[in-house]
């Protein structure tokens, strides 16, 4: 089963980096560039995974994530958070978080996150590790409809 992970980043740029990372273990990736638009987005696709900034103007990944835990049809979807400010794991502000990676993290990192939390809460995960032996991770240095 390909899993439904909704990726939140205010930078275009990003949004289209996980987009293609998460495509290459065949994930289905949804993109929201604000808090906002995941709610609504998460409402409309249920997704099985959120990945999300955490630092982003107005609503900040945390506002969404406590969002998403007072909705009773969205509580139990796993957030990741992303972060390049805040690198303290043990900060109480980010322990309701099923994650919390610290950026810059390589794709093998965030596959391999995103995989063992989807097996935690679902059945979800891949039906192969997140990245084949002796295959390097690929580097994408040119963003399709960037500069």
């Amino acid at each position: 089963m390909t899993a439904k992970i909704l990726v939140v980043d205010d930078d275009a740029t990003m949004l289209r980096y996980y987009e293609l990372l998460l495509g290459r273990w065949d994930w289905q990736a949804t993109t929201a560039a604000s808090a906002q638009e995941a709610m609504n987005k998460a409402h409309d696709s249920k997704p099985d995974l959120i990945l999300t900034d955490l630092v982003m103007p107005h609503a900040n990944g945390l506002d969404l994530l406590r969002w998403l835990q007072a909705d009773p049809s969205l509580r139990d979807v796993p957030v990741i958070a992303l972060s390049a400010g805040i690198t303290d794991r043990d900060n109480p502000v980010l322990r309701d978080f099923d994650e919390v990676l610290v950026k810059p993290l390589s794709g093998l990192q965030l596959a391999g996150t995103i995989d063992r939390v989807l097996r935690e809460h679902s059945a979800c995960g891949l039906d192969k590790p997140a990245w084949p032996v002796g295959e390097s991770v690929p580097r994408v240095t040119h963003l399709e409809g960037t500069p």
